[in-house]
């Protein structure tokens, strides 16, 4: 069986380190997997040389030329199904290739954006089956949009724990290349630098609380729109010697497990995959009540939840968890024995093989 797979995404963020995951659990398979992303694609080199990649130039919903090669590449391949991953037009003309050219089709939903309910309707039914990595995102598809409950399958993403060092040697690296003081207690954040995952709102919780826990640093991770924002709002509040942005890393795998507090205060969020890898080094996790993180944070059980957009509300989780750290490492214990169980890649992997299996044999029975 051959899956091509439709990736729109430059960079190696969340998402695409997910489609990544799967694709080299798919290559101990009897599936053939072959990945269709935009020339230059971060995912490209992480995937080879288990996976054939086919770079197509992407540019939008009304890409027609993206479209018409799209369907060529499934002639051309004699793809069984075709499997979306991303945005960027990619939902719209992925549905729209397979369906054209008679191949099975299956769109991966990572997000919880709303979208207009007429909109999602038209793109979401064009594919034999919609995933959701949340229960929030498959609940909005089913009553919200619309879909057929038979035509959603919830699948979570998944965590490889393999490439994740020691609490020790990762806070080596910490204080090797960022210059972070062991004996402080260390906050991380990690993710794009916009608006949605809410730094500026963590940014505004801080200054009540270097008052009372003056020796706190925290080390903000990632890139995009929002930096320069934010190194504007940290030096307006004078917290130049507490926080950090210290850009964009490929992995956090070197350094995750150092931190010892994770904050994730996302407005919205389609799971976080920041936060399952947190939670897999066992590292205790705050986070925003927020689309599918209420599916791996349970509240007081393996981190502490709070309402989004709320700066009072987290600064208020963030003192008690500084004052309750014996606490928080049993919550951040609870967490990773929890995802170890749950938000594996063998999982994942296997429940798209099913899913694959499936539209395999629905085909079969339409010939």
């Amino acid at each position: 069986m051959k899956v091509v797979h439709l990736e729109t995404g430059r960079h190696l963020y969340g998402g695409a380190r997910q489609v990544s995951y799967l694709l080299d659990g798919l290559a101990n398979t009897h599936v053939e997997s072959v990945l269709v992303c935009r020339p230059g694609a971060e995912i490209a080199k992480a995937v080879l040389p288990s996976t054939r990649v086919i770079e197509v130039p992407l540019r939008g919903d009304l890409d027609l030329s993206a479209r018409r090669r799209l369907r060529r590449i499934l002639r051309e391949e004699h793809a069984d199904a075709l499997h979306v991953h991303s945005r960027g037009g990619a939902d719209l003309i992925g549905g729209q290739a397979a369906r054209a050219q008679g191949v099975r089709s299956v769109l991966t939903r990572r997000v919880d954006n709303v979208e207009p309910r007429l909109w999602a309707r038209h793109k979401f039914r064009q594919y034999d089956v919609v995933a959701a990595i949340s229960v929030p995102i498959a609940t909005w598809l089913t009553e919200t949009v619309g879909l057929p409950p038979t035509r959603v399958r919830h699948i979570a993403s998944a965590v490889d724990q393999a490439g994740f060092v020691s609490r020790a040697r990762a806070r080596e690296t910490l204080r090797q290349r960022f210059g972070v003081d062991l004996e402080r207690p260390l906050i991380g954040l990690a993710g794009q630098l916009i608006t949605r995952k809410g730094y500026d709102v963590f940014l505004a919780a801080l200054p009540g609380l270097v008052r009372e826990f003056p020796a706190i640093q925290a080390l903000i991770f990632g890139r995009g729109p929002e930096a320069a924002a934010l190194q504007r709002q940290a030096a307006a509040a004078g917290l130049a010697d507490y926080v950090k942005l210290v850009g964009f890393e490929p992995g956090l795998q070197p350094v995750m497990a150092g931190f010892d507090l994770f904050v994730h205060p996302a407005r919205s969020e389609g799971l976080g995959v920041a936060v399952l890898e947190a939670l897999v080094c066992g590292v205790p996790v705050i986070a925003s009540r927020a689309g599918g993180i209420v599916d791996i944070v349970k509240d007081g059980a393996t981190g502490v939840l709070v309402e989004p957009n709320n700066a009072a509300a987290l600064a208020s989780a963030l003192f008690d968890a500084l004052g309750q750290m014996e606490r928080m490492r049993r919550y951040g214990s609870a967490g990773q024995a929890a995802i170890l169980a749950s938000n594996n890649v063998a999982a994942m992997t296997t429940a798209y093989l099913h899913l694959y299996e499936s539209l395999a044999e629905q085909a079969q029975l339409v010939h």
